[in-house]
């Protein structure tokens, strides 16, 4: 007896619940459709997404040089404009308004932890702020050398790429720690892997940096052929993506193997990851070959079939369901 599933490259298997009962299997499923990528584009004061597979559009406009950006797990877009030092926020309708602005000079690198709150470089004042939802500030830390790239892990320690060519540590509690001090060259973006690696991108050596949780680690990659000065840095669908200064993204794989991705507008800067809402399924399965019945769905399934061996089957896959996996 065997449930097969078999998904496009741009989908991810994400879980299954499986019961058997009298020779039949009843089933749950749950794929999530990839990660896109949203980019700060400086020059033309835009964010733009891309699919996993590389194409693109504008998802907002109208903005003051924007640097930073990142979602809160509802979903809504935060991006930080330099020119006008305000943080702007758009919801899941495109709709935005300004949800901070006390306390900024020029927001660059930001992250949200896993409560809600959001961290924010802020590089013309050398600190580190942290705004609640209601887009209160607080002061994280002060006398931090241009601070540009912030990542939280999954701890809630909080990472901040430091003019002085090192790694800032952060602990829940406050205490601040150097993380890498070591072998860096103009760090800016940060992020995280799946495992908890933290990737730096080094802007004046061209090289993205990987390190464990120890802070132990060396290149990982070089970006741009040597010249690529590389700013934002995002981890998503087993990939690690580079934005760089020549107007384009780069993507590597776990062994630093990479290259070309896609191209962007004028002046590429911080990245930010969301996943695309995930496809569900659960019924009945019952013998043969694709024979299952949906008792329910949200979202169309990506190449889904199903298959078992039983000695003969319960019923057969309506031609009108087996249809939506085509």
């Amino acid at each position: 007896m065997k449930l097969l599933i078999v998904s496009s490259a741009s989908s991810v298997f994400r879980s299954a619940a499986i019961s058997i009962f009298a020779g039949s299997i009843l089933f749950s499923l749950s794929i999530a459709r990839g990660q896109n990528l949203f980019l700060s584009d400086y020059g033309n004061g835009t964010v733009e997404e891309f699919t996993p597979n590389g194409s693109d559009k504008i998802v907002a406009t109208g903005l003051n040089e924007p640097m930073g950006i990142a979602f809160d797990s509802s979903g809504n877009l935060y991006v930080g404009n330099w020119g006008n030092s305000t943080i702007v926020r758009y919801n899941s309708s495109g709709q935005s308004s300004v949800f901070a602005s006390a306390g900024l000079e020029s927001p660059r690198g930001m992250a949200f932890d896993s409560d809600g709150n959001l961290y924010v470089a802020d590089y013309g004042v050398n600190e580190v702020l942290e705004y609640n939802s209601a887009g209160q500030p607080s002061l994280v830390a002060g006398g931090i050398s241009q601070p540009s790239g912030v990542a939280v892990d999954s701890q809630g320690n909080i990472y901040v790429a430091d003019g002085n060519n090192q790694i800032l540590k952060f602990s829940p509690n406050g205490e601040r720690s150097v993380f890498v001090s070591s072998g860096l060259d103009g760090p800016e973006g940060l992020a995280f892997d799946a495992a908890g690696n933290l990737y730096v991108a080094n802007y004046w050596s061209d090289t993205i940096d990987k390190f464990n949780s120890s802070g132990v680690g060396g290149v990982f990659a070089s970006t741009g052929g040597g010249y690529g000065n590389p700013l934002g840095l995002a981890y998503a669908n087993g990939l690690l993506y580079v934005s760089i200064a020549d107007n384009q993204i780069e993507q590597f794989n776990a062994s630093g193997v990479g290259g070309y991705f896609a191209s962007t507008q004028n002046g590429p800067r911080f990245m930010a990851v969301q996943a695309v809402p995930e496809s569900s399924a659960f019924g009945w399965l019952a013998g043969g070959s694709c024979t299952l019945l949906i008792l329910s769905f949200s979202k169309k399934p990506s190449h889904l079939c199903a298959t078992m061996s039983v000695a003969k089957p319960l019923f057969r896959f309506p031609a009108f369901l087996r249809s939506l996996f085509n």
